[in-house]
């Protein structure tokens, strides 16, 4: 039986600053933020947390709106996607090596 952190809480109850808190961590496995923003720091510094997460997604064409009381909302290339469909834009921008098409 797996044992369920809070972190992993946080990451299934989504929204708020534990969305953000998630997207911080997320971001930096990719190298696109310098740290991982614990919940206390989102929650207590939102406005300069929110920001660096919000950079983050930028540098690879994806515009964030953090939210701190409802879910995040993302947008790529002018539409409204999932917080998953995001995750995936920035994980294959962050492919080291070269990509093949099938």
């Amino acid at each position: 039986m797996n044992k369920l952190e809070i972190i992993d809480l946080e990451k299934v109850t989504g929204g708020t600053a534990g969305e953000t808190t998630g997207d911080s961590e997320n971001l930096h496995k990719l190298g696109l933020i310098d740290e991982e923003l614990g919940f206390l720091d989102v929650t207590f510094h939102w406005e300069s947390s929110s920001a660096k997460v919000d950079e983050a997604w930028a540098k690879v064409g994806v515009t964030c709106v953090t939210c701190f009381d409802f879910g995040n909302m993302y947008f790529y290339q002018g539409q409204r996607i999932s917080r998953t469909k995001a995750n995936e834009i920035a994980s294959a921008a962050c492919i080291k090596g070269p990509k093949i098409k099938m």
